[in-house]
């Protein structure tokens, strides 16, 4: 699977701006930002075949905790939020839909 953006999430530090939950075709979609300076960056990614979903609680302290890791086989496990409190889901794909860079403003 080519996911050189798979590194994008390594880093931590994103915010995670969007996600979508999409119960008709079995995916759900997650887009992420980051602004330092004057310079900002989003990207989002859809899993695909979501297996396990599992929504226990959802708000602003949950979508900072955002955990993505690939098991052996290639199986996507993401976690978002708390073990009492959040999202968790698997997934066999996964792919980069979106991304792109733009201007935040003056420092």
């Amino acid at each position: 699977m080519g996911a050189d953006w798979m590194r994008l999430l390594e880093a931590h530090d994103w915010g995670l701006s969007y996600l979508h939950i999409d119960e008709r075709g079995d995916s759900v979609t997650l887009g992420f930002e980051r602004g330092e300076g004057k310079d900002g960056f989003e990207f989002f990614v859809v899993f695909t075949g979501v297996d396990g979903l599992r929504v226990t609680g959802w708000g602003a302290a949950e979508a900072k905790e955002v955990r993505v890791s690939v098991l052996d086989g290639g199986v996507f496990d993401v976690r978002l939020g708390f073990p009492e409190s959040g999202i968790v889901f698997r997934a066999p794909a996964a792919r980069l839909t979106r991304s792109r860079a733009y201007a935040v403003g003056s420092e």
